[in-house]
C-alpha cells in the first residue's frame, strides 16, 4: 500500500487521532493485499467503483469473477479479506466504516494492484 497507510490510519477525516475503542481498524494493521482472493479484490475494486471512491478510468483491466462466488460478494459489500501485515491473521476491512482518507488508499491500493500485469 501507500507509505503513508499507517499516518492516515492514524488520523480522522478531522485530522484527530483515532479513539481505538472506536475504531478497531486501527487494531489490525495494513492489510496485505496478495494475500486476498482475486475474487475478493475485484468485489472491492468493484464496491470502490460504485461507492465514488474511484473511477471506471483508474481501473485498466477488465475484471470478470464469478459472480457466485463468495469472496466476490462480501468485496462487492466493501469487505476487504486480507491478511494483517501487523498480526499475520486473516482479517475483514470493513470500507464502509472506514474514514474517507483511509478509504481512498485502500481502493487505490487495489485499484493499482489489479492493474499490474499478471
Amino acid at each position: 500500500m501507500s507509505p503513508g497507510f499507517e499516518k492516515t490510519l492514524s488520523h480522522n477525516q478531522q485530522g484527530h487521532p483515532f479513539s481505538k475503542a472506536r475504531n478497531p481498524v486501527s487494531f489490525l494493521g495494513e492489510p496485505d493485499l496478495s494475500s486476498a482472493k482475486p475474487a475478493n479484490l475485484a468485489g472491492t475494486l468493484h464496491y470502490c467503483l460504485q461507492n465514488t471512491t474511484l473511477t471506471g478510468s483508474e481501473t485498466a483491466r477488465p475484471l470478470s469473477p464469478d459472480q457466485s462466488d463468495s469472496a466476490y460478494n462480501a468485496g462487492r459489500q466493501g469487505i476487504l479479506q486480507a491478511l494483517s501485515l501487523r498480526t499475520g491473521q486473516p482479517e475483514q476491512y470493513a470500507l464502509p466504516s472506514m474514514p474517507a482518507p483511509l478509504r481512498q488508499t485502500v481502493c487505490t491500493s487495489i485499484s493499482t494492484l489489479l492493474r499490474q500485469p499478471v
